[in-house]
């Protein structure tokens, strides 16, 4: 009995010097974002303002202020909803998250607040940050069929082919069927609205995929193809491209500061062989990363 008893704590003296230095670590980290968050609203928001969170407890604690819990376990109305519905629904004033790409680029948000832990031991992200929420702000939808974070003719290329992918009314040289557009393993179809930099808004159709992507564009035999594409900038994804089944290599599109984001990959003049090249994107899956997305493609080719 007493060896059972004993054999948990055998390790416990090594780590005990290390205790007080982590639980102080954790507190600080707690002080630097939900405490200065909590002051902070104490000190710049009206007395009746309504704050949305997902960390309610230093928040309410210190803000002086009605907290709702946007993850529904202190606010029942807030259960499988997203911040989004739930904020709107509540007409909240101000939310309060770990950085977000979502809020950052959300069109109702603008951020107001940001404080940043130097060593971060015990939450979820380093950065926390506030938004001020404005459901009436006046949105002004961009067209879809901009490329808003690359400059083409600055780089010298030319549209020879566009697909809109998820968009039912898109034009119709521009449709799924007219590239012939497969998708292998589970596909859903999603809309999004959200800024794509400070002050570009788009209400985008996507497609999702957990296995590849596939469809035939327009090209010219030995001249090299550029693709362009718009994805989920959240999450990122890795690709492997095959041009007319000759794979090419592997294309990483990177997590960047808004929804949306933009990126090019190029193909060899020596692997494009006829006037339509079949492209396929092959998911590569990696840590945390279960599917890729497509919202728009442009296919370039030098001026």
């Amino acid at each position: 009995m007493l060896f059972v008893i004993a054999v948990p704590f055998i390790g416990f003296g090594t780590n005990l010097k290390d205790l007080p230095g982590d639980y102080s670590w954790n507190t600080r980290n707690i002080n630097e974002t939900l405490v200065d968050a909590a002051r902070w609203i104490d000190e710049n928001t009206p007395a009746d303002a309504r704050i949305g969170t997902g960390q309610p407890g230093a928040l309410a604690y210190f803000s002086n202020r009605e907290i709702l819990d946007f993850t529904g376990k202190q606010f029942e109305a807030a259960t499988n909803k997203s911040v989004f519905e739930i904020a709107e629904e509540e007409d909240i004033d101000y939310a309060f998250a770990f950085a977000s790409v979502y809020l950052d680029s959300w069109p109702a948000a603008t951020d107001v607040f940001s404080t940043v832990t130097e060593r971060n031991t015990i939450l979820v992200a380093s950065e926390f940050k506030g938004w001020t929420l404005d459901f009436e702000r006046e949105t002004v939808i961009a067209p879809n069929s901009t490329a808003y974070q690359i400059d083409f003719e600055a780089r010298n290329f030319v549209v020879i082919d566009m697909l809109d992918v998820g968009n039912a009314n898109a034009p119709p040289a521009e449709t799924e069927a007219v590239h012939e557009y497969v998708l292998g393993g589970v596909s859903i179809a999603i809309s999004q609205l959200f800024n794509i930099d400070d002050v570009t808004t788009l209400e985008e159709d996507a497609r999702t995929y957990t296995t590849f992507e596939e469809f035939k564009v327009s090209s010219s035999p030995g001249e090299r193809l550029i693709i362009a594409k718009r994805y989920d900038a959240a999450i990122g994804q890795s690709l492997r491209v095959f041009a007319d089944d000759q794979e090419v290599e592997i294309w990483e599109l990177p997590k960047k500061d808004f929804f949306f984001g933009e990126e090019i990959f190029v193909i060899p003049g020596e692997l494009i062989t006829g006037n339509r090249t079949e492209l396929r994107f092959e998911f590569v899956p990696g840590p945390g990363s279960t599917q890729a997305n497509s919202f728009f493609y442009w296919i370039l080719k030098d001026a």
